[in-house]
């Protein structure tokens, strides 16, 4: 499902202590940049081969994965051969989806802050980033 008020609070004991551990896959690039970047896929502990993507299906249109990637609450999918599954780890800290960046699109996983009520919001999301252009 999608990831609705998945930030809270870390707890790691309790009735939710399972659903806040996850296994991160790291496949290291093997270029001549050794700019330390690699792609990751962040697999749920509790609910084995689901990992955190974008909503995305193959026959999508390019028009509905601009709107997942601009602005779309990200949700657990099947990690095994699917590109909504795999984020780009600069060493800048941001992931950016692989998925979207295949499409030309800018996208990382986000949490967005209200400023008005200094708290984070409880979605987390695909936001596409400003490139100043």
């Amino acid at each position: 499902g999608k990831l609705h008020h998945a930030v809270q609070q870390c707890s790691l004991h309790g009735m939710h202590g399972d659903t806040q551990k996850w296994m991160i896959h790291d496949s290291t690039h093997n270029n001549n940049d050794d700019d330390g970047s690699s792609m990751v896929q962040i697999e749920s502990y509790v609910h084995h081969n689901k990992c955190i993507g974008i909503d995305y299906y193959a026959d999508d249109t390019l028009s509905i994965v601009k709107d997942m990637c601009s602005n779309g609450v990200l949700k657990l999918v099947p990690c095994s051969d699917n590109p909504a599954t795999y984020w780009y780890n600069g060493n800048g800290g941001n992931l950016i989806s692989f998925l979207c960046w295949s499409k030309g699109i800018s996208s990382t996983m986000s949490v967005e802050y209200d400023a008005s009520d200094k708290i984070c919001k409880e979605e987390l999301t695909a936001t596409e980033e400003d490139t100043g252009d």
